[in-house]
């Protein structure tokens, strides 16, 4: 609540809108950190345990091996059921 100057925010779908804020490390630089603590404390909401979400930005979401993110069913079921495909230039 401190870091975002918000003592209202009651539940991570408060912070929602800050998934996809950028954080620059380690100066916290753009936005304060909002968006690097949202996604380390609210990870699921952020949709940091599907690798194929719609928020690009993960830096902050738990990943790593052994991690909380990559080490969950939902996470490895993403990976495994997985097809690349590329986009044309309309679809991004």
């Amino acid at each position: 609540r401190d870091s975002f100057n918000n003592q209202s925010i009651a539940s991570c779908a408060d912070v929602l809108p800050f998934c996809d804020s950028i954080s620059k490390v380690p100066e916290w630089e753009v936005d304060g950190g909002r968006g690097f603590l949202t996604r380390m404390l609210c990870s699921e909401t952020c949709g940091c345990s599907d690798p194929g979400g719609l928020f690009v930005n993960v830096q902050g979401c738990p990943y790593g091996r052994n991690r909380p993110c990559q080490s969950s069913a939902k996470f490895k079921a993403a990976v495994q059921s997985a097809t690349c495909e590329e986009k044309s230039a309309e679809e991004l």
